[in-house]
């Protein structure tokens, strides 16, 4: 009764919900229909569950979680102009409660790509409830949405400073550092959601790139490997330590991980061609020009480039 689902980004959806005043047998029989509601939303049998909304409905209806989880099956469905109209009835008939509908209509509109109108439903929710961390949070998220990052980070400030230890307001907030190019700040934030739990491949490999451009680069190969540890599946971690340990002068090392690159992805025309500068940089010359002729035949709308790297390297040979 009191379950919500989550949207598939680094928001939260609240959960907080007022009982009405039922006689016991409507309350117990309400409370079954959202129960099954919600189970068979969970095995995304959406119309089941809306069938068990529609009935709670009918029993109460103003009971504006009936309509709240509707919205939530009609989304499964990607009905997404009826869910919003569910969410706005839920406003309508259950004002008490209406900022928790207000800020689920607004995740709806920015998984929509509807960035103008969440701000919208966003800000709506906030004036009614000043004190809910998770409504600052995802007001952050839609303007980090809308390039406005520095207000961006003044909605995690205040998200933070209702609730301290949540690494999700420190993580949103050091990716809204790095878009500004604040990559100093943006350690030290995603730092700090590290230690209040924050630790996985996403937030390694966001570091590895923050210590990157600051050219602390054996830096950037630890928390890269820390991603590599946490997810070895992840193509991009191999890469970019790969840079990092070019940088270093470690050309043998970085041609390690472009070869793992490729082995999983042979159409990563960067792969080859970053393994390529490496094999060049230890005068393995024909290498180098056989690993960027592969890049080239894959990236051939940038064909000259590779060509003239490619005259430069044999122009070395030819000495």
């Amino acid at each position: 009764m009191k379950k919500f689902i989550l949207f598939l980004f680094l928001v939260f959806v609240i959960s907080s919900q007022k009982y009405y005043i039922l006689a016991e047998d409507i309350t117990k029989k309400l409370d079954d229909l959202i129960l099954s509601g919600d189970k068979s939303l969970e095995k995304g049998k959406y119309n089941e569950a809306i069938s068990f909304y529609d009935k709670a409905i009918k029993i109460a209806p103003t009971y504006g979680i009936s309509y709240n989880n509707r919205a939530l099956a009609l989304i499964g469905l990607k009905k997404y102009d009826e869910a919003i109209a569910s969410y706005d009835k839920a406003i309508e008939i259950d004002p008490e409660n209406s900022s928790i509908y207000y800020n689920n209509k607004a995740l709806l509109l920015k998984s929509l790509l509807l960035f103008d109108e969440a701000l919208i439903e966003i800000e709506k929710a906030i004036l009614l409830n000043k004190d809910d961390a998770t409504l600052y949070n995802n007001k952050g998220l839609i303007l980090f949405s809308l390039e406005l990052y520095d207000a961006a980070i003044i909605c995690f400030e205040k998200a933070i400073s209702l609730d301290s230890k949540n690494p999700t307001y420190y993580n949103n907030m050091g990716n809204s550092f790095s878009k500004i190019s604040k990559y100093s700040k943006a350690i030290e934030t995603y730092q700090i959601a590290i230690k209040y739990g924050s630790k996985n491949a996403s937030i390694y490999q966001r570091l590895g790139e923050a210590f990157y451009k600051t050219a602390q680069y054996t830096k950037a190969v630890e928390y890269y490997d820390l991603a590599i540890k946490e997810n070895p599946k992840e193509l991009k971690s191999y890469s970019n330590k790969g840079a990092a340990l070019f940088e270093l002068g470690k050309y043998s090392e970085a041609i390690a991980c472009y070869d793992i690159v490729i082995q999983k992805d042979k159409n990563n025309y960067m792969a080859y061609y970053n393994r390529g500068i490496a094999l060049a940089s230890i005068e393995k010359y024909r290498e180098a020009i056989s690993s960027i002729e592969s890049a080239k035949k894959l990236d051939q709308a940038n064909n000259s480039e590779y060509d003239e790297i490619i005259t430069q390297i044999n122009s070395v040979l030819e000495e």
